[in-house]
């Protein structure tokens, strides 16, 4: 193996790598919606076919002189091709108008937290709470939705000074738990979007434990 390279060489290797970098960001950039092929049940197709009829811009609510990053491409196409195995497992999951992924779910939640407690509105925040119910108009509502009813109506089912556990409230099959609403099918809603509708509860002497 020849010595590492010093100086003024390694200085035009270094370039070098540079350019060879940016011109596959931008190879990757420009192709990547029918560069790489997702498989799933048997099907395999590109992103862009994956995507077809679908706007990713809206989805991803980029403005005009934004990027999509392809991570959150990945995401909406994976989201996507699983939207019937879904629908079947949890048919009444809120349906979000933004991207929800596990790296900003959290930030979701807090500002719809603080848009129940009077603080500011966002964009974001209205998108959460249109999700679970919770707006009419432009009036937040929290009474007229069904997962904080789900919530409300085990809270007044207890004795006075009794709790409601989490067991009593969240279940699941696998390391996912779920809401359980006994309408239709089970209707499902994982623990971060549980504690929303909790907070309609906070008048009642009864928690949840």
């Amino acid at each position: 193996m020849p010595p590492p390279a010093s100086g003024g060489a390694k200085a035009v290797y270094l370039d070098k790598a540079k350019d060879a970098l940016r011109e596959m960001s931008k190879w990757l950039q420009e192709k990547q919606m029918t560069a790489f092929e997702v498989t799933y049940q048997g099907k395999t197709r590109t992103l862009q076919n994956w995507a077809k009829g679908v706007s990713l811009r809206d989805k991803l609510r980029l403005g005009s002189d934004e990027r999509a990053n392809f991570r959150d491409i990945v995401n909406v196409v994976s989201g996507l091709a699983l939207n019937q195995q879904f629908a079947e497992v949890s048919p009444e999951y809120p349906t979000f108008a933004v991207l929800v992924t596990e790296s900003n779910r959290k930030k979701l939640v807090g500002n719809a937290l603080k848009a129940l407690a009077g603080g500011t509105r966002t964009k974001d925040a209205n998108a959460v709470l249109d999700a679970l119910e919770m707006l009419d108009g432009e009036r937040i509502e929290p009474g007229e939705s069904r997962y904080a009813q789900e919530v409300l109506s085990r809270l007044k089912a207890k004795g006075h000074g009794q709790v409601l556990n989490r067991s009593e409230l969240l279940n699941g099959q696998t390391d996912v738990e779920f809401l359980r609403i006994p309408r239709k099918l089970d209707s499902h809603s994982t623990p971060n979007w549980t504690v929303i509708p909790r907070q309609t509860g906070q008048s009642e002497r009864r928690d949840v434990g």
